[in-house]
C-alpha cells in the first residue's frame, strides 16, 4: 500500500469540490497534426487558464485547471461559490458551441461532472471525485456530451436564487435530462435575448445542422456515426421549425 503524495504545497485533507473531467474526442486522429493540436491547446488554455480566472471572484480563488494529453480537469471549491459553479458550467456550454460552429476542425468534448472529495493543485490531482468524474466520462457519457452526476444535479437545484442570478431558470434552460435518464449540459440550446437575435439563432442552427450532416456523410465508423447522430438529434430537438 502506497502513501498519498505529500508536499508542503499540497492540502493535508480532501476538499469538497465541483470536479469536471473532460476528454477531447478524436484526439488520436490529430496526433500527426501537431500544429492543429497546438492551436486547440492554446484555445483551451486561453479560456480555462486566463479568461475564467479573470471572471472568477477574487475573494474565491479556489479554481484549478489541469490539462494533460487529451484530458482536462477543472475544479473549484463548493463552499460559498455558487455563482462560480454556474459560471464554469456556462463556459463549458459556450466552449463546445464554439468548437462546433466556429472552429475549422470540429472538436467535440465528452465529460463528467461531480461534487465530491478532491485534492487539486498545480502538481497533484487525486481523490474519489476525480475517479467518479472520469468513470462517468469513459463509461456513461458515450456521446459528445458532458454529464452531470445525479446527486450533483440535485445539489445545483438546491442553490437558492438571489437578486442578481436566477440559477433555477438557468438549469431549466441549459441542463437537460437525456433519453437514458442522464443530465447533461445542452450546448445546442440557444435562446433569443438582448445579445442574441432570432436571426442569429436561425443561422446558428442551420449552419451546425449542415456541419453535422456533412460529418455523418463522410464517416463510415459506426461508433463515430453514433456520436454524430446524437448531436444531430439534439439540434433537431432544439431547432423545431427552424431547420430549412
Amino acid at each position: 500500500m502506497t502513501n498519498e503524495p505529500k508536499t508542503e504545497n499540497t492540502p493535508a485533507e480532501y476538499e469538497e469540490r465541483l470536479v469536471v473531467f473532460i476528454d477531447i474526442l478524436g484526439f488520436k486522429d490529430m496526433i500527426d497534426k501537431p500544429e492543429l493540436i497546438r492551436r486547440i491547446f492554446k484555445k483551451f488554455n486561453k479560456i480555462f487558464n486566463d479568461e475564467i480566472k479573470n471572471l472568477i471572484d477574487e475573494k474565491m480563488p479556489t479554481y484549478q485547471y489541469t490539462q494533460f494529453s487529451d484530458n482536462i480537469i477543472i475544479s473549484i471549491k463548493t463552499n460559498n461559490e455558487n455563482h462560480n459553479l454556474f459560471m464554469i458550467l456556462n463556459i463549458l456550454r459556450l466552449l463546445q458551441q464554439s468548437l462546433i460552429h466556429k472552429h475549422n476542425n470540429k472538436i467535440f468534448l465528452r465529460g463528467g461532472i461531480v461534487i465530491g472529495k478532491l485534492i487539486h493543485t498545480e502538481n497533484f490531482q487525486y481523490g474519489p471525485a476525480l475517479i467518479e468524474a472520469h468513470k462517468i466520462e469513459s463509461e456513461t457519457a458515450i456521446y459528445p456530451r458532458i454529464l452531470i452526476e445525479e446527486k450533483t444535479y440535485n445539489t445545483l437545484l438546491e442553490i437558492k436564487d438571489n437578486d442578481k442570478y436566477d440559477y433555477n431558470k438557468y438549469i431549466k434552460k441549459y441542463i437537460k435530462c437525456d433519453f437514458d435518464g442522464n443530465y447533461f449540459i445542452d450546448y445546442l440550446a440557444i435562446y433569443p435575448n438582448k445579445k442574441i437575435t432570432d436571426e442569429y439563432c436561425n443561422t446558428f442552427y442551420n449552419e451546425v445542422y449542415k456541419i453535422i450532416t456533412q460529418l455523418i456523410k463522410n464517416k463510415n465508423d459506426k461508433k463515430i456515426l453514433q456520436k454524430y447522430r446524437w448531436v444531430k438529434s439534439k439540434i433537431l430537438e432544439n431547432a423545431k421549425g427552424i431547420i430549412k
